[in-house]
């Protein structure tokens, strides 16, 4: 969407009357891919740090199954968000 805009911007006069929505447009659009990157850094590195399987399985923790999982989210977005869920006898964790 942001290249579209970006090569609409290109051929599109100065003087034009949606000029400016342009790049009102391209500056709300990079607003938000960069607040999803950062959610999505911080969600990873908070996955990472949570999550070490050796401590749970050392803490009586039984492992029951796995599971791959895709989040859906509100918002309309190109980014599909895999999961991966683990299931233990007391406890269900993801990464």
């Amino acid at each position: 969407m942001i290249r579209l805009i970006q090569r609409s911007l290109k051929y599109t006069s100065i003087k034009h009357i949606d000029y400016q929505l342009l790049i009102d447009s391209l500056g709300k659009l990079r607003e938000i891919a960069k607040k999803k990157l950062n959610e999505q850094s911080r969600k990873t590195e908070k996955h990472l740090s949570m999550f070490n399987i050796s401590e749970f399985l050392a803490a009586h923790h039984d492992y029951i199954e796995k599971f791959q999982v895709i989040e859906l989210q509100q918002e309309l977005t190109t980014i599909q968000l895999h999961l991966t869920r683990f299931l233990f006898s007391d406890c269900l964790e993801y990464m």
